[in-house]
């Protein structure tokens, strides 16, 4: 099967199909790992990868919201869940941007990320999070504690997962 490769408007018309749930074909898009250092990001980046044990906290600064394509996803992801409380991974605007209206995101646990778009102007919008998502992993046959898992959605509205008994696959 030959590998398909979509422009960044099909992409974006694939997404809103879904309706919140974010694709994103590394192939397609390429993947960009950073290392334990801050970082610009790129117009050009689509998934942006920390990709090594963190040794302080580190910045991902994000392109200007006017220089990068209206709409279409950008991904910033903690790989190597060594992103802590202490090394924390911030996520900055550029210039007088704003990221639903803030400054900045920070990601401050394991295996975070953050999904934004642009407006194609001066804003950044939080199209998905690990923030304040608690993932639990437990043995098959026991119920996690605590058994309601929180995945915040853009726009105010939050949904949540009630998990009675995990059962072997």
């Amino acid at each position: 099967m030959a590998r398909q490769t979509r422009t960044d408007a099909e992409f974006y018309g694939l997404l809103k199909r879904f309706r919140g749930a974010v694709l994103l074909d590394v192939a397609d898009y390429g993947r960009t790992p950073t290392g334990d250092a801050n970082y610009t990001i790129l117009v050009s980046d689509r998934f942006v990868a920390q990709n090594v044990t963190l040794t302080a906290a580190r910045t991902k600064t994000l392109p200007a919201a006017s220089g990068y394509p209206a709409g279409l996803p950008l991904v910033v992801a903690d790989e190597t869940g060594s992103v802590t409380t202490a090394n924390t991974l911030i996520i900055a605007r550029a210039g007088s941007d704003t990221i639903d209206g803030a400054t900045s995101v920070t990601l401050d646990s394991a295996y975070g990320f953050v999904v934004l778009v642009s407006d194609g102007s001066a804003k950044w919008t939080v199209l998905a999070s690990s923030v304040g998502t608690n993932l639990l992993a437990v043995a098959a046959g026991t119920t996690p504690s605590p058994t309601t898992l929180v995945f915040g959605i853009q726009g105010g509205a939050v949904v949540t997962f009630t998990c009675a008994q995990v059962n072997a696959a």
